[in-house]
């Protein structure tokens, strides 16, 4: 597997944590920081999201699906699902301001993979 792969697959991982952690109730001292930090959420969503959608884009060799990259099409369908599921377990909600974050940080990546792609060619 290409370095580049395991990049992405790093950030995988750590960002699938990360939600299985908050679904279970299993955040600790991260959600007690969060609840204390209004918007620090947000930032976290639109970091980890934007930069898995960056790596995923980056895997893919920077291919597009029509105007976008695909990786961030992939990251962002993936996580808005992963949103809504929010609303069939017990202790998470959906929240359009995370929802929004997420697909911020997958904006961000499209345009600074553009912009990598654009130096690369």
């Amino acid at each position: 597997m290409h370095r580049r792969w395991w990049f992405f697959a790093f950030w995988l991982v750590l960002v699938g944590a990360i939600i299985f952690a908050a679904d279970t109730g299993n955040l600790g001292l991260v959600n007690e920081f969060l609840k204390a930090n209004p918007g620090a959420d947000k930032v976290c969503h639109f970091t980890l999201i934007g930069t898995l959608a960056f790596l995923l884009n980056q895997a893919l060799g920077w291919r597009k699906l029509g105007p976008l990259m695909l990786g961030g099409v992939i990251i962002g369908v993936a996580m808005t699902c992963e949103e809504f599921s929010q609303q069939r377990i017990p202790g998470r909600s959906f929240d359009y301001g995370d929802m929004a974050a997420n697909l911020a940080g997958v904006a961000a990546a499209d345009g600074i993979s553009r912009l990598r792609k654009r130096k690369r060619d």
